[in-house]
This record gives structure tokens, C-alpha cells and sequence, in this order.
């Protein structure tokens, strides 16, 4: 893979992005970098800290597509992120080094320019397939992450916080594209040392990407749960938590954003798990039956249980509630997610947007955390 280069026109336009981006935020008192710091430490902020997730590369009239592959087009779209909203917590890197490392095994990267990319052919029909693999050497998959890690740092310094790379969970990683997923069910019940070999080699090669990833620039990791949700408690802490609090507790200075397990009371035995990390975020689900938390009642326990934790957690909007709501039923929905947690511990995100959220629905969420998110 070639490495990324700017052209001398590049370089003047990342400049200008650039210098905008700073000028917006240091408008707050605070900076986003200095929010996060605050929620760590437990000191009161001048409001909640806030992160869109978004592919907000339609900013500057690119599309999805480039929004993935070209991380020039990402880093403007973070600058016309913070130009237009004056927030953005952190910076998630693309599937793609995921994708790419799957592809390298013999996975199979589908794309539609209207859809984030998604693999289609799994790489082990049989369990001698596993014998043949050898983990890759990550560098040529991630140089596009690490440019862009690199250049989030060298030009922004310490306004944002750290940039935020995608990581599956190793079990989820397995599901994605070791194994399909109904073979991998089965095989929990009928061969379930086969399982383990599997989420080893994933654990390893993941432990090397997030080596390569953090020796060159300081970057946080957003490990969504994917299949890890819709396992039995059980299953859970026997496939999935070992491992991934074996990639966590192997960088305890590193932030580290995890999904909320599928049953809530498993949540104090995971922090159990991962006792030595200090920057581990919990990612309360947004409210919907397809997630974790599907009503209010789930997110005022969920709140509770973090709360007592003494640990930062996010709360979320659904995507799709964003999409179809008026903005003044978007305030009242901020409004109630606000209150059903303890403001000094919450952090509040968007779930993923899709490029048909109107963009004056994304407003009205982002000025309603600011009126009723001031501690």
C-alpha cells in the first residue's frame, strides 16, 4: 500500500481546515481533549462531553466511499465536523484495516457506495483451514489509520482527545471472518476448544495491531460488541471476556470504549476483569429492542450500576429516532436520557448516523446536550 503524501495544495488546505477547527474550539471554556481528561479525573465540567459518530465526509461533498479509503477526505471531515458543531470527542478510524487484514486471509470486502463496507465470504470451512494461517504483518493495512492518528495529533496537539481506532472484540472478529456465524454457534456447543484456538489467533493479531497502532501515536480503541451481545452469560465470560480483557489490560494508559454486555449484571464482573485499566468507557446502547438497553427502565440500571462503579460511561440517541424526530422531540428524548444518569460520570454520543440523518436534526441534538448538559 502506498503511503500517504500531500501535495504542496493538500498541505495548504489541511492548514486552513485546520486553523478553523482550532478557532471554533477554543471558543469553550473547555476543549474536548479537556472534557475527557475531566471525566477521568472526576472533575465538574462545563457541560457533557459529546461525540458524534458520523461519516460526516457529505461536509465537504465527498461521499462514503472516499470517507473510508481516503484518510485526507476523513481528516477534512473531521474539521468540517468541528466547524459545524464545535464538538468531536474523538475521531473513529475505519473498518477498513479490519476489513483489509480479514482480505489478507481470504475474506471477501463487499461495498455499496451507500453502505459502510461488509465481508461476505468467511475464511474457515474446515478446522484444519486454521493450521494454514499465519497472522500478517499489520503495517501495510494500517499506514492509512496511522497517518491519520499521526496527523489528529501533530496538528490538533492535545484540543481533542485521542484518536479513536476500530477494534473488534477477538470473538467478534472470529465471527466476522474466521467462521460463519451459525457454524460458530454450533461450535460453541459441539467443539468448543476449537472456538478457543480460534479467538487465540485473533487475540494474538489483534495484540500486534494494537502494538503497531500505539508505538507510533497514542490513539483510543472503540470495540463494539457485534456477536459478543447475543451470548448466553455463560458463553459470554468464557469466549469473550478473557480475551478482551486480555487486549485491554495490555494497555492500561490507552483508552478503550466497550459495548454494554447483553445482560447488565455482568457489567461489575467485567470492570472485575479489566481492574487494572483506569480508561475503560462503557458504551450504553441506544435505546432500541435491536440493542442492549431497550427501554428506560434498562438505562436508569445500567446508569445505576456504572454510577456505584464510580466509572465513565456513554449514553446514546438511536439513530433511527434521530432520523425520524421533530427537533423538538429529539430536546425532549436528550432531555430524558440526561436525567436518568449522574452528569459528573456521563458521556453522550450519537449512534451511528447514516447519511439520510438531516442535518438540522443533528443540530438541535447537539444544542440540546449543550442547554441541559451543563454541569
Amino acid at each position: 500500500m502506498a503511503p500517504t503524501q500531500l501535495s504542496e495544495k493538500q498541505e495548504v488546505e489541511l492548514g486552513i481546515y485546520t486553523s478553523l477547527a482550532i478557532a471554533r474550539l477554543r471558543e469553550k471554556p473547555y476543549t474536548p481533549g479537556e472534557r475527557l481528561d475531566a471525566l477521568f479525573k472526576g472533575k465538574n465540567l462545563d457541560r457533557i462531553p459529546f461525540q458524534i459518530i458520523d461519516n460526516p465526509s457529505r461536509l465537504i461533498g465527498r461521499d462514503i466511499h472516499d470517507f473510508f479509503f481516503d484518510p485526507i477526505v476523513r481528516y477534512k471531515s473531521l474539521c468540517a465536523q468541528i466547524i459545524r458543531w464545535g464538538i468531536a470527542m474523538t475521531e473513529n478510524s475505519s473498518r477498513i484495516n479490519s476489513y483489509q487484514i480479514g482480505e489478507s486471509l481470504g475474506a471477501v470486502l463487499k461495498y455499496n457506495r451507500d453502505e459502510a463496507p461488509s465481508t461476505e465470504k468467511y475464511i474457515i470451512k474446515e478446522q484444519s483451514d486454521l493450521e494454514k494461517f499465519v497472522i500478517p504483518e499489520p503495517a501495510p493495512y494500517i499506514e492509512k489509520d496511522l497517518w491519520l492518528i499521526e496527523n489528529i495529533k501533530k496538528r490538533f496537539g492535545e484540543l481533542l482527545g485521542p484518536p479513536c481506532c476500530f477494534l473488534y472484540p477477538p470473538f467478534s472478529w472470529v465471527a466476522t471472518y474466521l467462521r460463519d456465524s451459525n457454524d460458530l454457534f454450533i461450535d460453541i456447543y459441539d467443539n468448543p476448544g476449537f472456538v478457543h484456538k480460534m479467538c487465540r489467533f485473533a487475540t494474538d493479531l489483534e495484540l500486534i495491531l494494537i502494538g503497531k497502532l500505539t508505538e507510533k501515536a497514542n490513539c483510543a480503541f472503540f470495540m463494539p460488541g457485534g456477536f459478543s451481545d447475543i451470548l448466553s452469560p455463560d458463553h459470554f465470560f468464557e469466549f469473550v471476556l478473557p480475551y478482551t480483557a486480555e487486549l485491554i489490560n495490555s494497555h492500561p494508559d490507552n483508552i478503550f470504549y466497550i459495548s454494554v454486555p447483553g445482560v447488565l449484571d455482568q457489567i461489575p464482573e467485567i470492570y472485575k476483569a479489566i481492574k487494572d485499566h483506569k480508561k475503560l468507557i462503557c458504551m450504553g446502547s441506544s435505546l432500541s429492542p435491536n440493542n442492549s438497553l431497550k427501554n428506560y427502565e434498562e438505562l436508569h440500571q445500567f446508569c445505576k450500576i456504572m454510577d456505584a462503579l464510580g466509572r465513565p460511561y456513554q449514553i446514546a440517541i438511536d439513530q433511527t429516532t434521530l432520523k425520524m424526530s421533530c427537533p423538538e422531540e429529539i430536546e425532549e428524548i436528550v432531555v430524558k436520557l440526561i436525567e436518568s444518569g449522574n452528569k459528573a460520570n456521563m458521556m453522550f454520543r450519537t449512534d451511528t448516523l447514516d447519511p439520510q440523518t438531516p442535518h438540522h436534526n443533528i443540530d438541535a441534538l447537539v444544542w440540546a446536550v449543550e442547554k441541559y448538559g451543563a454541569c
